[in-house]
């Protein structure tokens, strides 16, 4: 699996990773869906939208990435081979 996690400034900085991933399905709302939904929801609509999908008949699967090659680019000291030079 790859995975590409970028800032939204200016010039971006990018983490790419790249490996192998177990998945582990869960009955319910994971604690780490729960804690993003309060972060960026605030509590009160977090709350309200967990309500609805914190039920035994909700599946959620985690992904577990155990990374075998990481890269950074910065877009001032590293850039992407197809810009170098440019």
């Amino acid at each position: 699996m790859a995975v590409v996690i970028d800032t939204d400034e200016l010039p971006p900085s990018v983490l790419t990773l790249r490996g192998d991933v177990a998945l582990t399905e869960h009955a319910g709302v994971v604690a780490e869906y729960a804690l993003a939904a309060h972060r960026y929801m605030g509590p009160e609509a977090a709350a309200e939208y967990l309500s609805g999908l914190d039920d035994p008949v909700t599946k959620m699967v985690r992904i577990g990435l155990r990374p075998t090659w990481v890269g950074l680019l910065d877009f001032e000291t590293r850039l992407p081979g197809g810009m170098r030079g440019a």
